[in-house]
C-alpha cells in the first residue's frame, strides 16, 4: 500500500492516479501524525513546500521509498539536510516532464524551452517550474504574462494530455520501483539559485 500525505488538489490527483493504476493507497492530511502511520510500501509526499523538510524527516524513520512534490525545499540547507538524511533511503522529487524525454528530442537541445501561464502557485513561479528549468539545455524564457498554458522543453511542445500521460508514467515507474533521483534534485534546486533566483 502507498501512502500519500497531503490531500489537496496534488493528493487528489496522486489518489486518482493510483486507482487508475490498480494500487491500493491510503491518504492522510499533512497534519496527521506521521508517526502513526498506516503500515506501507511506499510514500507520496504532496503537502505543501513548507511541510516537506519536517514530514520528510519524520517519514525518513520508516526507511521506505518516497515521491516528493516539487520542490523539496526553497532552502538549500534544508535540501542538503534532506538529501543527507535519505541518502540511503530511495528518494525521488516528482519530474513528470523527464518521461517525456523520448530519443527525438535529443534533436532539439539548442532550441527553446519556456513556460508561460497567467496563475502560479504557491511556491512562486520559478519553483513551480523547477523541473523544466532542470530539463532546459539552455536558460528557459519563464513568464506569467499569459492566459493560455504554454510550454515547451527543448524545443518539444508540450500539451495538457502530454502532462496527464508524463504525470501517470512517473507514478507508475514509482510504484514498479523507478525510484531515485538525487542528482537532478540537487541539479534543479541549485540552478534556480544559481541562475533565476532574485
Amino acid at each position: 500500500m502507498i501512502s500519500i500525505i497531503g490531500m489537496g488538489n496534488m493528493g487528489k490527483r496522486y489518489g486518482a492516479i493510483l486507482d487508475y493504476l490498480g494500487v491500493p493507497w491510503k491518504g492522510v492530511d499533512k497534519d496527521a501524525d506521521l508517526t502513526k502511520l498506516p503500515d506501507s510500501d511506499k510514500f507520496i509526499l504532496s503537502s505543501s513546500t513548507e511541510a516537506h523538510f519536517d514530514n520528510l524527516r519524520t517519514i525518513a524513520e520508516y526507511g521506505k521509498p518516497v515521491l516528493c512534490e516539487k520542490p523539496i525545499t526553497q532552502n538549500i540547507s534544508e535540501l542538503d539536510d534532506i538529501l543527507n538524511i535519505y541518502r540511503d533511503i530511495p528518494f525521488r522529487m516528482v519530474n513528470q516532464y523527464e518521461h517525456l524525454q523520448a530519443p527525438s528530442w535529443h534533436d532539439h537541445s539548442k532550441k527553446m524551452t519556456y513556460y508561460n501561464y497567467f496563475k502560479t502557485g504557491k511556491d512562486t513561479m520559478y519553483w513551480d517550474c523547477i523541473n523544466i528549468i532542470g530539463l532546459a539545455k539552455e536558460k528557459p524564457g519563464i513568464h506569467n504574462n499569459s492566459p493560455v498554458w504554454k510550454c515547451a522543453i527543448n524545443g518539444h511542445k508540450l500539451n495538457i494530455a502530454d502532462m496527464d500521460t508524463a504525470y501517470i508514467t512517473e507514478v507508475k515507474n514509482f510504484v514498479r520501483g523507478d525510484v531515485d533521483n538525487k542528482d537532478y534534485i540537487l541539479k534543479a534546486h541549485k540552478r534556480i539559485y544559481e541562475r533565476f533566483w532574485v
